[in-house]
């Protein structure tokens, strides 16, 4: 993970000085900017190709005349490139829909919905990288109780990091977006709740679509959660064809990764015996019933102190951090999970 970590911090400042180039040249910024871009990603392709080589005596090119292990490996691989590519033409062409019943104004809108919520959903995402090879390796070895635990606690916790930083920026969505925009889009800060919470629940997925690739049967997975990404896009056009407001695209892509969880979890039973009833309910309802705590608790408050300055920002984000986090310490979690979370923190705080 420290090799990880570096390599995504390279992959930081690299993006990062690609934007500041953009300021000192005057050619065109476009073409500058996709060649910067491609040269950003195939350095980051050759840092992990070479680590990989360096250190797994596996990661070698050769030749098999094992014929079963290229049709499993095609059958694998075949899987998860069509659930992304449902995935991307959900994206894109969503937006392009957009375009053509309401212009740019609402894809400038989109766009800005999607930047906040990937800044954000990159925290929880590494997070699960962190926890991926240990879901796989249990499953291999055959301990399903640690496989089981590990696939809860990952959806729990990964929830719970996503709403420490969601909650604050949730209630103060349209301060913020004024303070860094000036000029705020129309939609923009209701687009970006919506996404916010599809992207909680959404974490509940991502420990599940890891123990379905490490059963490695996923054609019935994979394809389940791509007919339904797939389907956002002619449902979105049949709403905005008979008048619905932009909005509705976003309510029914809440509506779909709803439905696409509980295709996950039953789909999951089936292949695992995977424990769908326990998963709803120490899983699934308890962070809710928390988040609407939090959500609740924090909107209320926000009623009562202006947050319409820098000052009172700052306070009202310190505040919905500190309650947030104290509703998951005292509610969300057990006795075990506590006594890790506080032993963690002491080591942590001992080597500061």
């Amino acid at each position: 993970m420290k090799s990880y970590a570096t390599i995504g911090i390279i992959d930081v400042l690299l993006r990062f000085g690609v934007a500041c180039l953009l300021y000192i040249i005057n050619n065109d910024k476009l073409i500058v900017y996709g060649l910067a871009m491609f040269i950003v990603v195939a350095v980051d392709y050759s840092m992990y190709f070479l680590y990989c080589k360096k250190n797994f005596t596996e990661c070698r090119f050769s030749f098999s005349k094992d014929a079963s292990l290229y049709r499993s490996m095609l059958a694998f691989s075949g899987w998860n490139i069509f659930s992304s590519i449902s995935m991307v033409l959900n994206g894109h062409v969503v937006g392009i829909i957009l375009n053509m019943f309401f212009g740019p104004v609402i894809n400038a809108a989109r766009g800005i919905s999607n930047q906040v919520n990937g800044a954000v959903s990159g925290f929880v995402s590494n997070f699960q990288v962190a926890v991926n090879p240990r879901i796989i390796q249990s499953y291999a070895s055959n301990e399903m109780d640690v496989f089981y635990r590990l696939v809860n606690q990952s959806a729990k916790m990964s929830f719970f990091l996503l709403l420490v930083l969601v909650v604050p920026i949730w209630i103060n969505i349209d301060v913020i977006l004024k303070m860094w925009l000036g000029s705020v889009p129309q939609y923009a800060g209701d687009f970006c709740r919506i996404v916010f919470i599809s992207s909680l629940i959404n974490t509940f997925s991502l420990p599940l679509a890891t123990a379905a690739n490490a059963n490695g049967n996923i054609r019935l997975f994979q394809t389940a959660c791509g007919i339904f990404e797939i389907m956002n896009i002619p449902l979105s056009y049949v709403l905005l064809r008979y008048g619905c407001q932009p909005i509705a695209v976003y309510y029914l892509a809440l509506t779909i990764v709803v439905i696409t969880l509980f295709v996950r979890l039953f789909v999951l039973r089936r292949l695992i015996r995977f424990d769908v009833k326990r998963f709803l309910s120490s899983i699934v309802l308890r962070c809710i019933a928390i988040a609407l705590t939090a959500f609740g608790g924090m909107y209320a408050l926000s009623q009562v102190i202006s947050n319409t300055n820098i000052g009172w920002l700052l306070l009202s984000v310190i505040m919905s951090i500190l309650f947030t986090s104290s509703l998951i310490m005292a509610l969300g979690l057990n006795k075990e999970e506590k006594y890790y979370l506080l032993n963690v923190l002491k080591t942590k705080l001992g080597r500061g």
